[in-house]
């Protein structure tokens, strides 16, 4: 089902002479945000995913599709909507959260395929954004991966990058690469782990066949009544 074609964008950069390959990924933090909002009461985030510490990679069989808004990358469909797939009597709301965790995480070893078949070259991870503060979904991230991942000190983004563009204008900084040595500060690498990749290897596989035979059937119709 995975065709690169259309999937990266390529537009110009703030700086001159540079360019951005971006792809977007819809319903991933939303998802996560859905189910907190629907299930977490009070709890914050970091509460919320502390919770599945006792659970193990693979949520115990459950399976998560996050399209809540639809999906995007690597395969797009705007109307197919999210599922939990293998729900059993004995998986509990941390297990809902990890498997949702790992659904959102497992289609990124995809998105690297899609940059590296482009003859991109790869070097580094960074994490920025909410998401960004998460150790244990940081793990997951890089186990899924296979690579290191660098998570940003200070996670929004946005907000630092218009400080930099600001500091430029303003005649703070000569150049965006002073602005960004000045500013951005990133915590210690996350480093993926042999046993935890080698097991994420075979749950995405998984995840990855279920999501084949599971897609068409996800469309949302509008039922109308009789």
């Amino acid at each position: 089902m995975f065709d690169p074609t259309g999937l990266v964008g390529l537009m110009p950069h703030v700086v001159p002479d540079r360019y951005l390959h971006e792809m977007v990924a819809v319903g991933s933090g939303t998802t996560l945000r859905w189910l907190r909002g629907a299930f977490g009461g009070n709890a914050t985030y970091e509460e919320f995913i502390a919770a599945t510490d006792k659970v193990g990679p693979g949520s115990d069989g459950l399976l998560c599709f996050p399209y809540i808004e639809g999906a995007s990358v690597p395969v797009q469909d705007d109307h197919v909507r999210a599922v939990f797939h293998g729900i059993s009597g004995h998986h509990g709301l941390p297990h809902f959260v990890r498997s949702t965790l790992e659904g959102i995480t497992y289609p990124y070893p995809a998105l690297l395929t899609a940059l590296t078949d482009r003859g991109l070259r790869v070097t580094s991870l960074t994490i920025s954004d909410g998401e960004a503060r998460s150790t244990t979904w940081n793990q997951i991230k890089a186990d899924v991966l296979g690579h290191s991942l660098i998570p940003a000190l200070r996670v929004e983004a946005p907000s630092i990058g218009a400080a930099i563009l600001a500091g430029i204008g303003s005649g703070v900084f000569a150049t965006a690469r002073e602005g960004v040595d000045a500013v951005v500060d990133v915590n210690p690498p996350i480093q993926p782990t042999p046993e935890g990749y080698h097991t994420y290897q075979d749950l995405r596989l998984h995840w990855e066949r279920t999501r084949d035979q599971l897609f068409p059937q996800l469309a949302g119709h509008t039922v109308s009544p009789h």
